[in-house]
């Protein structure tokens, strides 16, 4: 089942993907420290490591992670996990990001990734480039770049 306000409080929260790196409710990845999150999502709901936490999320069946900075409390990611699918094209039109992906690779369990510059996303589809979207990620320069760096364009 897709769910719309997963949509909708993706597109609410994120600033404009068109020119930019994008922000996810205030929050930009490689500026935004710890501090930052907290005042804005309140307390982690778990702790998952010393450098990944679990917050409350708006939709009551996802879940949000940041990933800070091993060596200081800088986010370097921050994850929305749907648990239930949402459709790409809303997604992608919700963000402000162009059809085409900047770049994509099939991870290890088997996903297409999508990455998006210079808004620094990355859409994880539930299997293949035609399933919905289980994952919204929000990347640092930093990590989008290594990620990044050995992908070949989307043509």
């Amino acid at each position: 089942m897709r769910k719309p306000y997963a949509i909708i409080l993706i597109a609410a929260c994120s600033a404009s993907a068109a020119f930019a790196q994008t922000a996810w409710k205030g929050i930009t990845p490689g500026s935004s420290t710890r501090t930052d999150a907290e005042r804005i999502l309140g307390a982690p709901v778990r702790k998952v490591s010393a450098t990944l936490s679990e917050y409350r999320s708006a939709g009551q069946d996802d879940r949000v992670y940041i990933q800070f900075r091993g060596d200081a409390p800088v986010v370097d990611r921050i994850e929305l996990s749907l648990l239930s699918l949402a459709d790409r094209p809303a997604i992608v039109k919700a963000l402000g990001l162009p059809a085409r992906a900047t770049a994509s690779q099939t991870n290890s369990l088997g996903r297409m990734e999508e990455y998006f510059s210079p808004a620094l996303i990355v859409l994880t589809h539930d299997s293949d480039a035609a399933s919905g979207i289980t994952r919204v990620g929000y990347y640092s320069p930093a990590i989008f770049e290594s990620l990044t760096r050995d992908l070949l364009p989307v043509m």
